[in-house]
């Protein structure tokens, strides 16, 4: 029996030094120890202090866990248990009350004594450097922003993987950094294997009947598949046009090697010339594949240089996650931005950029903590270490509308409702402006402006408005004022994935087993 229990509260503005003290009523049965941590965070989401107490009791009893006086603008209370397999094992947990100051402050929200501080986050966003943008302009919408020109790579994260109105603004955001910024890389939060093929097909070497398999496969994911297969088909035909070609790949983890590789192969070198490939491939012996590519110049050719060395490296990726027995899920971002420096370091040249699109949460430049409240860096704060001022992240944001979530993790495809933004929130701000669409350089926005809407899946009834330091989170924001959900997504995608990928199995089956006659 193990767990972590952990919630951030925003204190109450208006108070400058703060002592405080969280108490906690609790009893337990239990053979080890029980703790309670409380940290101090500032506006800048750094750490001001922090402090473990055990709270084991056979009887009910308060314990008390006081922080010295600082200037801490939120508070983080944890509460970690980490027991055995006894089933004997019982906790009780009462009423967590929290002093600011001598005063209990558990019942007020944050601007319940300072109503004028919801005019400061108005305040916050200073019209006179917002630039307006409109959809539809994939050409020189980007032409007033002039802190792209010299940066290496661009970041564009989604607050919500489901909202419509967000992938078309930055589907849109790509089309003008390669038309007008030398963007020659665009990399996605999609399975690196099942990229390999998409980038062959943005570079015109599949037929254009793949692309109803693309639109198979984009049913699986909450972000539907019609933006995704207009942008590939865009870029498809701008590569045709173009003499540097760009490049598309995915940099999360591999989903399905075997199955991808395995199609990979099959479309580069057909089912006769592609056999010994082919049969390694469903045996997982990349490791055989490794040595025999690297002698077969015909294979090498057909690939080219840059696009073999990046082959290499998932082959021996996977070779390793074989041997390692390494969980696929593990280490996403660490891997992710593993990816994205090497496939910098293979595609791209001096003065070319890689615009980068995932979900914010991947994006951003500060430390988080995950469900069991352990902290987790994000792709985004290895890029800003990796690349320094060469990084530069924009997160796009939405004011109002509806949005496509899950119902609960695997399960029904329902369309949520935007929650109304709190005051001291970058939409609330941005709403009060009155413009639709809009870019703001975070640098300009000022210090009572202390979350941003951030909607992870399957998080229908959480908050998503927790505290953060947006400056130090993302170098600019776009703000959407009107949301509309993703409509061409799966009902039960669980459901028809089991169906989807026993079909594209037993396709395969039917080649092994024509190969092997």
């Amino acid at each position: 029996m193990c767990f972590d229990l952990s919630k951030t509260i925003l204190l109450p503005g208006g108070i400058q030094k703060k002592k405080c003290e969280v108490s906690i009523v609790s009893k337990d049965d239990i053979a080890y120890n029980l703790w309670f941590t409380v940290t101090g965070l500032d506006k800048e989401e750094r750490e001001t202090s922090s402090k473990s107490i055990r709270i084991s009791s056979r009887l009910w009893k308060e314990k008390k866990n006081s922080l010295l006086p600082g200037y801490v603008a939120a508070l983080r209370i944890s509460i970690h248990y980490d027991g055995d397999s006894s089933a004997n094992q019982n906790i009780w947990l009462g009423e967590i009350k929290i002093k600011v100051n001598g005063k209990e402050i558990s019942n007020e929200s944050y601007f319940s004594k300072n109503k004028k501080d919801s005019i400061e986050a108005i305040k916050g966003i200073v019209k006179g450097k917002m630039i307006p943008l409109a959809f539809g302009n994939d050409s020189t919408l980007l032409a007033n922003i002039t802190e792209l020109h010299n940066k290496r790579i661009i970041g564009l994260g989604e607050c919500s993987h489901g909202s419509n109105t967000v992938e078309v603004a930055s589907y849109q955001f790509i089309k003008n950094l390669i038309v007008n910024y030398n963007c020659k890389l665009v990399l996605l939060e999609h399975p690196v294997d099942a990229s390999l093929i998409l980038d062959r097909y943005v570079q015109g070497k599949m037929p254009d009947s793949y692309q109803k398999q693309i639109e198979a496969e984009g049913k699986l994911s909450i972000g539907g598949y019609k933006n995704f297969v207009d942008f590939l088909n865009w870029l498809k035909a701008y590569n045709r046009r173009s003499v540097n070609k760009v490049h598309l790949f995915g940099i999360d983890n591999p989903s399905d090697p075997q199955l991808y590789l395995f199609e990979y192969h099959l479309a580069l070198l057909g089912k006769e010339g592609g056999k010994f490939y082919l049969k390694k491939t469903i045996e997982r012996k990349y490791d055989n594949i490794i040595a025999f590519a690297q002698r077969d110049t015909m294979f090498q050719n057909r690939l080219g240089k840059q696009n073999f060395e990046f082959y290499l490296s998932i082959l021996k990726n996977e070779t390793y996650v074989i041997r390692n027995l390494v969980e696929w899920q593990k280490d996403r971002d660490i891997n992710m931005s593993k990816r994205v420096n090497s496939l910098v370091n293979i595609f791209l040249r001096p003065g070319e950029k890689a615009a980068i699109y995932a979900h914010s949460g991947h994006l951003n430049s500060v430390e988080q903590f995950d469900d069991n409240s352990k902290k987790v860096t994000p792709l985004g704060l290895y890029l800003k270490n990796n690349y320094g001022n060469q990084y530069f992240s924009i997160s796009f944001q939405i004011g109002e509308g509806t949005y496509t979530q899950d119902e609960v993790p695997h399960g029904k495809t329902i369309v949520d409702s935007l929650m109304k933004p709190p005051p001291y929130s970058f939409e609330y701000a941005a709403l009060a402006t009155g413009s639709s669409y809009f870019y703001y350089n975070s640098k300009y926005l000022n210090d009572a402006i202390l979350s941003y809407c951030n909607i992870e899946r399957a998080s229908r009834n959480e908050n998503k408005f927790r505290f953060s330091c947006l400056k130090r989170r993302f170098d600019a924001y776009v703000f959407i004022k009107e949301s509309t959900p993703i409509k061409e997504v799966e009902l039960f995608p669980a459901f028809y994935a089991m169906d989807y990928f026993y079909l594209r199995r037993k396709e395969i089956q039917d080649i092994v087993r024509e190969l092997g006659n």
